[in-house]
């Protein structure tokens, strides 16, 4: 049974109902991509500034990223600060007894500064992960 207070020291977050639902309905659509309502997320990332858009993408297979949690796919947030768009990659995960996590932002990736009016390829927002390289 996964130890809510060791994933948080380790940086994973407990999702609430609304959220984890969104998430794990595309588990069951690999890798396409959908768009997430703004009000499922978590209430401190609802208030981040700027905030505008979240996509959600599973993966193909599970991601085994501690015995008791297994990284099934990823959600984007992307929000505008002055002059630039910025992104943000997350990765969800479904513990042993069935509850979700996320962990993030991770944000040292290319296209996490978009110059204002150049399109944002939503595609290539996702993967920028320690845990998702690692299977590359």
């Amino acid at each position: 049974m996964a130890d809510v207070d060791q994933l948080k020291a380790l940086g994973w977050s407990l999702c609430p109902d609304t959220f984890a639902h969104q998430l794990t309905a595309t588990a069951y659509m690999s890798h396409s991509l959908h768009s997430c309502p703004l009000d499922a997320l978590p209430s401190g990332l609802q208030e981040t500034p700027g905030l505008e858009s979240a996509y959600v993408s599973a993966y193909f297979a599970p991601i085994e990223t501690l015995p008791c949690l297994s990284a099934t796919g990823e959600f984007v947030m992307i929000r505008y600060d002055d002059d630039r768009a910025k992104s943000y990659d997350f990765v969800f995960a479904v513990s042993d007894d069935q509850r979700v996590f996320y962990k993030g932002p991770f944000k040292k990736f290319e296209l996490h500064h978009i110059t204002f009016g150049e399109p944002i390829p939503i595609e290539k927002l996702f993967g920028n992960n320690p845990i998702y390289r690692s299977t590359e």
